[in-house]
């Protein structure tokens, strides 16, 4: 893993501050309708101004909002799309909180909040182009996790990954010249087989909520959304992938672990394109991936920045 860490001490600047009001009549950012002077609510997110009492962030029912896709296009439009789940800690009883965090996960980041019976908010729908975007969204996590107002650190909170690029969202998966359950299936094997590197790789092993069978909804290598209606929202969900809030390098590795994860897709897309049977398929990009755990977990190790006693519970930052 590089030392040169996108999330530099797990800090982030001050937020605007949300509760200034606007000074005089304006347009809402969001949907356009006019507010009268001191009923607005500031918008920190891209297009900043103000909105609408009808627009401030709201919990809204599981998996019910809209993807917003935030960057520019990259080579092979590769897509990265973070269901961040988050679990009360000290102070998250004051409304306070919640509203701080929900106007900057939503009006600054563009997610939408959910509500999710395993956790205490679920942010979904925003898709970004390249990891620094997600790095500023982690740094946040972390700072909140340093104030006392938020955890992912607990067992049943994850943090998936869905990662797509112009050959999962085109390919027709549904036709199935590609054996997608047995690639996964066969990647999902080393990661039960390794679980020491899955941890420090990924954040976590297989267990009840990345199951080692493929096909399952649960499974650490969701592929239930390569056949969704659409093209956009065709995608690989990795679960194996979570975030800990609770390390200073938390972000760094959860990003380097998306990297692994694109790694792997291209293998796929690479032996596809050679006309290679899935079985060969399989075999491969097994490989690449117990490749990339060994690798990363010998440079987590030697790098003794505290993650790989952390992560495995061995000692407490």
């Amino acid at each position: 893993m590089a030392t040169k860490g996108y999330v530099v001490q797990g800090m982030v600047n001050e937020f605007y501050n949300n509760t200034e009001s606007n000074k005089k009549a304006t347009d809402c950012a969001i949907c356009g309708k006019r507010i009268f002077k001191g009923e607005g609510k500031r918008h920190v997110g891209y297009n900043g101004g103000f909105v609408c009492s009808e627009c401030e962030p709201q919990t809204i029912r599981y998996h019910g909002g809209d993807d917003k896709s935030v960057g520019s296009d990259i080579a092979d439009n590769w897509q990265v799309s973070l269901e961040v789940e988050i679990e009360k800690s000290i102070h998250s009883n004051d409304p306070r909180v919640l509203a701080q965090v929900a106007d900057t996960m939503v009006l600054k980041f563009g997610y939408t909040m959910e509500s999710d019976i395993t956790v205490w908010r679920e942010f979904t729908g925003r898709i970004d182009h390249n990891m620094n975007g997600t790095a500023q969204v982690l740094q946040n996590l972390r700072r909140w996790h340093i104030l006392g107002w938020m955890t992912t650190e607990p067992e049943n909170v994850g943090t998936h990954c869905n990662v797509s690029n112009d050959f999962v969202r085109n390919h027709k998966w549904s036709s199935n010249d590609i054996d997608y359950e047995l690639i996964a299936q066969k990647s999902i094997d080393v990661l039960a087989s390794h679980t020491t590197e899955s941890t420090v790789v990924f954040g976590r092993g297989c267990g009840q909520w990345a199951s080692r069978w493929a096909g399952d909804h649960t499974s650490a290598i969701n592929t239930q959304h390569l056949t969704e209606a659409t093209k956009a929202a065709t995608r690989f969900e990795f679960r194996i992938m979570k975030f800990h809030s609770g390390h200073d390098k938390g972000g760094n590795y959860y990003i380097s672990g998306v990297q692994t994860w694109k790694k792997w897709v291209h293998t796929l897309e690479v032996c596809y394109n050679k006309g290679w049977s899935s079985e060969r398929i399989a075999e491969k990009c097994a490989k690449v991936l117990l490749k990339e755990l060994e690798t990363k977990c010998n440079k987590a190790m030697e790098a003794n920045d505290g993650w790989f006693e952390f992560v495995l519970g061995e000692g407490e930052e």
